[in-house]
């Protein structure tokens, strides 16, 4: 999910003067859906350009852009949605909803980080005002880090922020730009998901209370451990993709007995301070003890005695 927003001078809309933007040639049917409250509108907009490795230039690349809007009267926010993920939409905003428009962009944008519990940044982009030969640079993972502290930033602005966190108790990512666009790697099911999730994020970006100095300060950043921690393990759980995924999933045999992982009970069988980490893979047939120590290569895990057979589709 992705969107641009932009403020509105009043309280209305003409969603079907988008056509005076991309032609009635343009938009297939000639035509802009709008639903009933007035509120969505999309449409299909073909793009043809020249292919350039054709020659001599007998052949055309044809492609189709979703665009989506929706027109929140009780903010006053438009908020477009483009398949193609480029640009800011100006002259569209400016067509539907009058002069007086503006864009949200600069750093408002990052409002969208805000109201989010344990936000671990994973991307940063930042653009050097003084270095012409090295303008921008990205930055994952550990460089982080380096990328968001006062003393490596100085001439430096973030174009972008990708990061992810907890919403109501729900793990998500939010990522933000200067441009204006703010997206998730989340999947709408239909528009009202969507239009829920910009209403979401435009409460953010109103709300002039969020201080973005803060939402800074506040992020986690992920240590590798290359040592057991201070304290006790008190539970283990399977990963969260074992259960989304489609069909049965793996499953664990042992002692003659198979059962679906997802069935497989996780128990702390160790709670001492010290020493590895100790897990028993427990059903009602069999019980199988695991150990888990920090060596150079990481966190690895050793069967105690014997250990079970994982089968996942046509492989074992």
């Amino acid at each position: 999910m992705s969107a641009i927003t932009h403020r509105a001078a009043g309280r209305t809309w003409a969603p079907e003067r988008a056509l005076e933007v991309y032609g009635e040639g343009r938009v297939l049917d000639s035509t802009i859906a709008v639903n009933t409250e007035s509120t969505v509108a999309w449409f299909v907009v073909e793009n043809r350009s020249e292919v350039r490795w054709g020659a001599p230039q007998a052949l055309e690349q044809v492609t189709y852009e979703l665009i989506v809007m929706y027109f929140s009267r009780a903010r006053g926010l438009l908020y477009i949605h483009g398949s193609n993920n480029t640009g800011d939409y100006r002259e569209l905003a400016q067509a539907v909803l009058g002069v007086g428009s503006r864009p949200v962009t600069g750093m408002p944008t990052f409002r969208v980080l805000g109201h989010m519990e344990r936000l671990i940044p994973t991307n940063v982009g930042l653009l050097d005002s003084r270095d012409h030969f090295n303008r921008f640079s990205m930055h994952v993972g550990s460089d982080v880090y380096e990328a968001l502290t006062t003393t490596d930033r100085q001439g430096k602005s973030q174009t972008h922020i990708a990061a992810s966190g907890f919403r109501n108790g729900e793990k998500t990512t939010i990522s933000a730009a200067l441009s204006g666009r703010f997206w998730s790697m989340q999947t709408a099911s239909n528009l009202k998901a969507w239009t829920d999730w910009c209403d979401e994020q435009g409460a953010k970006l109103t709300d002039t209370s969020i201080d973005l100095a803060s939402v800074m300060e506040g992020f986690i950043f992920p240590e590798d451990l290359t040592e057991r921690p201070e304290g006790v393990l008190i539970a283990a759980e399977w990963p969260w993709p074992l259960f989304a995924g489609n069909g049965p999933g793996p499953q664990i045999s042992h002692a003659g007995t198979a059962y679906p992982a997802v069935d497989v009970a996780l128990e702390v069988a160790d709670h001492s301070p010290t020493g590895p980490f100790r897990i028993h893979l427990t059903t009602p047939a069999w019980q199988i003890a695991y150990s888990a120590d920090f060596t150079d290569t990481g966190l690895t895990y050793s069967p105690d005695e014997l250990d079970g057979r994982v089968r996942s589709g046509i492989h074992e």
